[in-house]
């Protein structure tokens, strides 16, 4: 029973000691047990064993979290370089205004070791702790008997101020700071990294039409169509400014209200350039659309700012203006011999007809020469090729040219703005031939009202309107709505021409009930059954006696 093998089946067949059994039955027991049975051992360390397993995976699992959030961190930051996000800039921009902050007799304030706290190892804390501590107070310094040191008080106290303002600061970027280490998190609800440096949150599409966001940094125009079908306000929205439905939301069109067969559409006003305007909301593509079986535009709420207007102030009577007739054909002298004879009938203003450019038989500098040499205010028609446009305008107001007309419809609109930007010191005529293109069609185009508008914005300072006599396309409350567009704001001169001559000018003004800011123009109607000097001259006495008249006595009549 001493060998190791007898020792194993002993300690296997009495597992608990038991001094109460005697060596015979305990050797029976041992020799009872076959050779094969297993040997159960005793394992003391199962216990240490589990604890150090069970530690170690709880220690690997917080490893791994920590790892995690590192790797996190870490491709948030690779991210942030990614989105261009000026990380140094902002650290450098801080490490400048510290320095600033620190002013040089303040030995106090002289640089530290880092700390990982600032720029120079200064946290707001002690700063403020130094700055405004006890000992350097300014109050302090302003006891009694320390009255001599005022500048030096005042110099300090000057400096206290400029560093809270500094500490202000630095705390918004170490703000910033925190915003942009966190951007992940952030933009899972929908903020861009570079929307937090401005401290902007994206809105989903329901509510940015709610409330503008980015959109409240751009001009807005709202414009009302009429439109047939009208639920395709939204197509037209679309149209006239992204071209599609996942288009950037902050300079998209929406439709703001939709009111029978009229819709009100908002546009951002993106610059100030009248063609692209033109290009858009005037005559864009949904004129080409086969998706509008009407669609016209009738009104238009322009950003206030957007264009400059007229240069000159509108007179407060009714003017009386003269066109040299026949339109082509005659002589610079001839021209000159005609404007003598409207401006001796007192026509307050002589001009060129359309059609008069700059051709060989009547060059525009030979011809406004002739007839500013007679003492006629004339407005030289100067359209012609665009690049020699303030050219030609320049050139004729050094000859003498009182005004310049251009065919605003023809060369451009943006042609006014040109001029109007020049500022040559005379006023400028548009003439709307090609107007009407737009204007005529009741289905598909622009009311004349909005046309006259822009091109009263657009810097003209006197815009023709049509007229009452039926000889144009105009009727009568088209010709009142445009008058009543050039009053708006600071007002042009609005022109009533068009078959208009002595024998209907007080029918003309009686139909538009005003007798400020207007002119009646004659054309082909001052020469026929007389001179045209006598025409001129019994239409200027008509339009004198309507802007003696009273306003109440106007609106009876």
């Amino acid at each position: 029973m001493k060998n190791d093998a007898t020792l194993l089946r002993l300690r296997a067949a009495n597992p608990f000691a038991d001094d109460r059994a005697d060596d015979a039955a305990l050797f029976a027991r041992i020799t009872g047990l076959s050779p094969e049975t297993p040997v159960r051992r005793r394992r003391r360390y199962r216990p240490i064993i589990v604890f150090a397993l069970a530690f170690a995976g709880v220690a690997a699992r917080v490893h791994g979290v920590r790892d995690l959030a590192v790797g996190r961190r870490r491709r948030g930051r690779a991210r942030c370089d990614q989105d261009r996000v000026p990380q140094r800039a902002a650290r450098a921009d801080a490490a400048a205004r510290h320095q600033l902050a620190r002013p040089s007799h303040r030995p106090e304030l002289a640089d530290r070791p880092r700390s990982g706290r600032g720029p120079r190892g200064w946290n707001r804390r002690e700063r403020l702790g130094v700055l405004l501590g006890a000992g350097h107070s300014p109050t302090r310094h302003r006891s009694r008997g320390s009255r001599a040191h005022g500048a030096e008080d005042a110099a300090r106290e000057e400096h206290h101020r400029r560093s809270r303002r500094r500490i202000r600061e630095l705390d918004a970027a170490e703000s910033a700071d925190r915003a942009l280490c966190g951007f992940r998190r952030r933009r899972r609800s929908g903020v861009a990294p570079r929307d937090i440096c401005a401290g902007r949150r994206r809105q989903s599409a329901t509510a940015r039409r709610q409330v503008p966001g980015e959109r409240s940094g751009l001009r807005m125009l709202r414009a009302t169509y009429e439109l047939e079908p009208v639920d395709a306000a939204e197509s037209l929205a679309l149209i006239e400014s992204v071209g599609r439905a996942d288009g950037p939301e902050h300079v998209r069109g929406r439709v703001v209200a939709v009111n029978g067969d009229r819709a009100v559409l908002e546009f951002p006003a993106a610059s100030s350039d009248v063609s692209l305007l033109v290009s858009s909301v005037l005559a864009g593509e949904w004129a080409d659309s086969a998706a509008f079986r009407r669609c016209r535009l009738v009104q238009v709420e322009w950003p206030p700012g957007l264009f400059s207007g007229p240069a000159f102030d509108a007179p407060s009577a009714v003017l009386v203006g003269a066109i040299v007739k026949p339109s082509l054909g005659l002589t610079p002298a001839q021209v000159a011999e005609v404007a003598a004879q409207l401006a001796a009938g007192g026509a307050d203003l002589v001009k060129d007809d359309e059609l008069l450019g700059d051709p060989d038989w009547c060059p525009l500098e030979e011809r406004v020469r002739s007839v500013a040499s007679l003492g006629v205010r004339y407005a030289a028609n100067v359209t012609g090729p665009v690049d020699s446009l303030l050219a030609r305008a320049e050139r004729a107001v050094e000859l003498g040219a009182g005004a310049l007309m251009v065919n605003a419809f023809a060369q451009g609109l943006d042609s006014l703005r040109a001029l109007r930007g020049a500022e040559l010191g005379v006023p400028i005529f548009a003439h709307r031939v090609g107007a009407a293109l737009w204007a005529r069609e009741a289905r598909f185009g622009v009311a004349p009202a909005v046309i006259a508008e822009l091109t009263r914005l657009c810097g003209a300072d006197f815009v023709q309107v049509g007229s009452f006599t039926g000889t144009v396309y105009d009727t009568a409350d088209d010709v009142r709505a445009q008058i009543e567009a050039c009053h708006r704001g600071r007002r042009a001169v609005a022109v009533i021409g068009g078959g208009v001559g002595p024998e209907n000018a007080a029918a003309q003004l009686d139909a538009a009930h005003v007798t400020s800011a207007v002119m009646l123009l004659l054309g082909s109607a001052a020469y026929e059954g007389g001179s045209p000097e006598e025409a001129v001259r019994a239409t200027v006495d008509i339009a004198r006696s309507y802007s003696a008249r009273p306003k109440n006595e106007l609106e009876i009549a």
